[in-house]
């Protein structure tokens, strides 16, 4: 009997040891068999990539242009809906951009994820004296990554679209699909009243612009760090060059005590040649420090 109570206590005891093991297995982020973030960012891109197997270039824009045709021939629609907010109210979307006016820090631009561009106003120093809008693009802008305003003239405005955590060729290998539709940079000249397209990547929307910089003593030029790589224009946005070949520019920064000398941070989740990157000449040339 002593023998038979002694296993039956051995065996509780391992049965409870193995138990205590698996419940903190299963709770280790590092776990590959742990559902993270990543599971659900999957289950979100792989219902838009039916038949396919990936999402389409163009189908999101034509999609919106189809929409707006319809909505056209539908008198029905144009009845204006009142609209009541209902919640959740314990919780705000995620921001992934934002930008102090350089001309009037009473003015803040915030990017979301998915929730488009805002504006926030201040009319004093309280904690209620400021208020936020949203500003409507004309364009279908989900998610805004970067956002630039010009120096000495806040009715110049750059905002960059899409989000990605890595570049598109390396999806399928780590079996991530993780982006937000981007269409490209749009600018405006009129404070955030119209928009137009200056990078124009509508029909190609598994890109992102993560970043971008207004040259302070040039503010013709600007730089835009894209899945693509690194892009320039010297007019304005009304034309656009790859100066840096590297995917996945996340950053960009001028040395204050030089504007010709520039950092980009470049890399991602599964992207080669990541690293910080100089150039001593405006953009120019480039070479990898780290």
């Amino acid at each position: 009997m002593e023998r038979l109570a002694s296993a039956a206590a051995f065996l509780m005891l391992a049965t409870v040891l193995i138990f205590v093991f698996n419940s903190k297995k299963s709770n280790n982020p590092g776990d590959s068999n742990t559902p993270l973030i990543n599971d659900s960012s999957e289950e979100f891109q792989s219902q838009r990539f039916y038949k396919a197997g990936k999402t389409a270039e163009s189908a999101y824009y034509r999609a919106f242009k189809l929409s707006k045709e319809i909505g056209a021939s539908r008198t029905d629609l144009n009845a204006p809906d009142i609209w009541e907010g209902i919640g959740p109210v314990n919780q705000g979307g995620r921001t992934i951009a934002l930008e102090v006016d350089p001309n009037n820090p009473n003015t803040v631009y915030a990017g979301a994820a998915s929730g488009g561009l805002w504006k926030m106003s201040s009319i004093g120093t309280g904690r209620y004296d400021y208020f936020w809008e949203r500003i409507e693009t004309g364009f279908p802008v989900l998610g805004v990554g970067s956002i630039a305003v010009e120096p000495g003239n806040s009715d110049v405005i750059y905002i960059g679209t899409g989000e990605a955590h890595m570049h598109r060729d390396y999806t399928i290998a780590l079996g991530r699909y993780m982006y937000t539709y981007g269409i490209g940079i749009l600018k405006s000249t009129d404070g955030g009243m119209t928009w137009n397209k200056s990078l124009d990547w509508t029909y190609d929307q598994r890109r992102g612009v993560s970043a971008m910089k207004i040259k302070p003593d040039e503010p013709h030029v600007v730089f835009a760090g894209t899945t693509e790589g690194l892009y320039r224009t010297l007019d304005a946005g009304e034309s656009w060059e790859l100066v840096l070949d590297v995917l996945m520019v996340m950053d960009i920064d001028f040395d204050p005590s030089d504007p010709e000398r520039i950092f980009a941070g470049c890399g991602n989740v599964g992207t080669p040649h990541s690293g910080i990157y100089r150039s001593e000449d405006g953009g120019t040339i480039w070479e990898r420090l780290s």
